[in-house]
């Protein structure tokens, strides 16, 4: 009983303070339309992710596999709208149409291309790249290569299953099966399959849907303003320690564990109605869609709050003043945000820093929240749901041990 008197204590505390609530609740609202509307294009959400470019093509091979590359997988429908093709008559006006910037990138098919992918000979295919737009010559050098591998392993199967035929009816009598219908049938299959434009296509998202920046920043920034509730949290234990409120507390009947259980909890509701308010206010004024199932949303939410708050009891433990917990709301939790995508999104830094991000509460709950937005499964969530759990039990152990020693 005594603990939810002490939670309710706190919250009611966390409602009277206008400037906190302006801060927890105004401010992440406010930027989440600032930096959806600003930093729109780096989602690119109508068009994909891949800038539209010209590629200058010559294409003189004269089988099937130079005239699919060209005709039919650099026009498929998923790359019609970004790549423009600029015929060429020869591999010298390729050059030049990229050397005058008439073309982003150019791309020549030699004579007998066919015969090089189908027989496993060293390809010749050239991607010519103008040299202040590489990364137009590494998109085009990812979808040939692609292609060029799924056309020759495709050709090794095609040899390996003509073969094997022809090796189980050497030794055979009566009427001999016709290798050369055989040989035909297994062709036309299999290059069907290597010619098919949608198997060039380069990434796609794990779900069903893709996240524009509104969706993305309204959860960033709700990451973030909730994670600023370890070092408040932690500064109400601070400050009661200070004024010796908490050791009268701690030395009446109560158990120590209920009264820093009741902190705990006074943490995690004001998270959890701080997450609802920016939830519902984002919903419905920015019209942002935080996925298909609400379940999965306030799941992560409940476990990220869970997170924060055993955060909040670990920093009251450690720390000896509220100036300490004023330096790590400062200047901590705004590390842990840059690092964690709140500013800018996880898939825009390198692998290094991507990788260093997961020691980070809200990294976690962050992608985990995107990963609701395109439609992905229960089983996706269950790591970063545990991550969480783990965090914040771990947490909380600790901070209680500590303070409840002291």
């Amino acid at each position: 009983m005594k603990l939810w008197e002490i939670a309710w204590k706190d919250i009611r505390i966390r409602l009277r303070d206008r400037k906190g609530l302006l801060s927890a609740l105004l401010m992440p609202l406010l930027l989440t339309a600032i930096l959806g509307a600003a930093l729109g294009g780096v989602f690119n959400q109508e068009e994909g992710t891949l800038p539209s470019f010209e590629v200058a093509v010559y294409q003189g091979d004269e089988g099937r596999m130079g005239k699919a590359l060209a005709e039919e997988v650099l026009q498929s429908d998923a790359l019609r709208k970004t790549i423009t093709i600029l015929p060429a008559d020869t591999a010298a006006a390729v050059e030049q149409s990229v050397k005058e910037g008439q073309a982003d990138v150019g791309l020549v098919i030699p004579p007998g291309f066919t015969a090089q992918v189908t027989t496993g000979r060293p390809v010749e295919l050239a991607v010519l790249q103008n040299p202040g737009k590489e990364q137009t010559g590494l998109i085009l050098t990812s979808i040939v290569k692609s292609y060029t591998e799924r056309v020759a392993a495709v050709s090794s199967a095609q040899a390996a299953i003509l073969a094997d035929v022809a090796q189980r009816t050497a030794g055979t009598t009566g009427a001999a099966p016709n290798i050369g219908q055989i040989a035909q049938d297994v062709i036309g299959e299999l290059t069907a399959a290597a010619e098919a434009p949608n198997a060039a296509v380069l990434e796609k998202p794990v779900g069903k849907h893709e996240v524009s920046a509104k969706q993305y920043y309204a959860a960033a920034m709700a990451v973030m303003f909730l994670l600023f509730n370890a070092t408040i949290g932690a500064k109400s234990i601070l400050n009661e320690r200070a004024t010796e409120t908490l050791s009268r507390m701690l030395s009446t009947p109560t158990a120590k564990s209920s009264i820093l259980l009741g902190k705990f909890t006074g943490t995690l509701f004001f998270a959890l109605l701080q997450f609802g308010v920016l939830f519902l206010a984002t919903k419905y004024l920015f019209g942002v869609a935080w996925g298909d199932d609400l379940g999965q949303t306030l799941a992560v939410a409940g476990c990220y709050a869970v997170a924060v708050s055993g955060l909040s009891m670990a920093l009251a433990a450690i720390l000896r003043s509220e100036q300490a917990a004023d330096v790590v709301s400062g200047v901590g939790v705004q590390i842990c945000s840059v690092l964690g995508g709140s500013m800018v999104p996880l898939s825009q830094f390198p692998d290094l820093l991507q990788k260093a991000a997961l020691v980070t509460p809200n990294a976690w709950a962050l992608t985990s929240f995107t990963d609701i937005m395109t439609g992905v499964a229960w089983q996706a969530l269950f790591l970063p749901l545990g991550v969480l759990l783990a965090i914040g039990a771990a947490a909380l152990c600790f901070g209680t041990w500590r303070l409840a020693a002291r």
